[in-house]
């Protein structure tokens, strides 16, 4: 085996584990172009796969929080894509999650009463 200096294998999953987060990174900045754009349709799909990458972050601080925000994100753009029983479907779910890891009257609960009512006002005032 060849000489190695110590700390080399931490320094590998270091690595690893930065290019893992910026690639999830760049995708997120991906899902704020479509956003800009208007592809409601294209960025739930996408939030729903940054979602699931974020998750697996566990080397990263708050990337529960990170996962969160990104689900609170999906469910906006359903509501934009005109998929509102979904979205409902999914923020019912979401709710019970946010309860669960940060009780009900938390930061994350409040952000995503108050993304669902905008969104869901705004769709009505468009189609109105």
């Amino acid at each position: 085996m060849a000489d190695r200096k110590p700390g080399w294998l931490s320094r590998r999953f270091n690595t690893r584990a930065a290019r893992s987060y910026q690639r999830v990174y760049d995708r997120d900045l991906l899902a704020q172009r479509l956003a800009d754009d208007g592809r409601y349709a294209e960025l739930a799909e996408t939030l729903g796969d940054l979602v699931r990458e974020y998750a697996k972050q566990t080397k990263i601080t708050d990337h529960t929080r990170s996962s969160v925000i990104s689900w609170i994100r999906r469910c906006d753009a359903l509501v934009r894509a005109g998929l509102r029983d979904q979205a409902e479907t999914e923020a019912v779910t979401l709710s019970r999650i946010i309860t669960q890891y940060e009780g009900p009257n938390g930061e994350l609960a409040g952000v995503l009463r108050q993304t669902m009512t905008s969104a869901i006002r705004g769709t009505r005032a468009i189609g109105a």
